[in-house]
C-alpha cells in the first residue's frame, strides 16, 4: 500500500480513495485522533486510514518495516532516516479532585508525597519518570494503581482521593471541578512531533496528510490551552 501512495503524483484529496496509517502514542491518540478522522472524512471523504497505537520503542521499526506513513508523539532524536516537525512543547502538571483531598493549593511537596497516585504504565511497573526523579532526592511516593491508557487515568481521578502527574494538555480535558496545579517535584517538559521516513519527502500524498495533520493538532491544543 506505500508503494502506491508514493506513486500518486496528481493528488486531489476529494477523489484519493487509499489507506493511510498513522502511529499514535496513546497521548496524541487520547487528544486527536477524533479531529483528525473528521478532517479526513470532510477532505478526502473516499479514503480510509489506521491509527496505529505505537511509543518511542516500536515507532522506529514500524517505519523501518514501512507500517507508518506518518507518526505523532515524543519522537525528537529518532533514526537518520526520519524527518520531524516538533509541533509545540508539552509541559507536566498535577491533576487532582480537591473536593475528595482538601489540600491546600498550590501543592506542597509534603502533600505530593503523602497522597496516593496513579500512574501510566503498561508493563505493570509501578515506577515512572517520578519515581526516579524522587528517588535522586532520597524520596518516594505511593503509586496506588498502574493505568495503560490515559483515557482509563482520567476517568479514575474524579472523586477519588488520588494525584496524577499528567501532561498539561491532557489535564485540562478533566471533568468540571477537577484541580490542575505545578508539580512541587518538577518534571522536565516533552517535545510533541510529527515524525515520517525521508524518503516520502516529495510524495503529494503524504505531503498533503503532514499539512492537514500539523494544522488539526496545532489548532486542537490551542482549543483546549489558549
Amino acid at each position: 500500500m506505500r508503494n502506491d501512495l508514493l506513486l500518486v503524483q496528481d493528488y486531489d484529496p476529494a477523489i484519493f480513495d487509499g489507506h493511510l496509517n498513522v502511529g499514535m502514542t496513546d497521548y496524541a491518540e487520547s487528544l486527536y485522533s477524533e479531529v483528525i478522522v473528521q478532517a479526513l472524512l470532510q477532505s478526502a471523504p473516499s479514503c480510509t486510514v489506521s491509527f496505529i497505537l505505537l511509543d518511542r520503542d516500536n515507532a522506529f521499526t514500524l517505519f523501518r518495516n514501512g507500517q507508518l506513513d506518518l507518526a505523532i508523539g515524543r519522537l525528537g532524536d529518532g533514526p537518520n532516516e526520519l524527518a520531524v516537525d516538533k509541533l509545540y512543547t508539552e509541559k507536566h502538571v498535577c491533576l487532582l479532585d480537591n473536593e475528595q483531598l482538601k489540600l491546600d493549593i498550590p501543592l506542597s511537596y509534603d502533600d505530593f508525597l503523602s497522597v496516593d497516585h496513579p500512574i501510566i504504565n503498561n508493563t505493570g511497573n509501578v515506577k515512572g519518570v517520578v519515581d526516579d526523579l524522587l528517588a535522586q532526592r532520597g524520596d518516594r511516593r505511593k503509586v496506588r494503581v498502574t493505568c495503560g491508557r490515559f483515557t482509563s487515568l482520567l476517568r479514575l481521578l474524579p472523586e477519588q482521593p488520588l494525584i496524577s502527574v499528567v501532561p498539561q494538555v491532557l489535564g485540562a480535558t478533566g471533568r468540571p471541578g477537577q484541580g490542575l496545579t505545578m508539580s512541587p517535584c518538577p518534571v522536565p517538559d516533552f517535545g510533541i512531533y510529527l515524525a515520517w521516513r525521508k524518503e516520502d519527502n516529495e510524495a503529494p500524498v503524504l505531503q498533503w496528510l503532514r499539512e492537514l495533520v500539523a494544522c488539526i493538532v496545532k489548532h486542537r491544543r490551542l482549543s483546549i490551552l489558549p
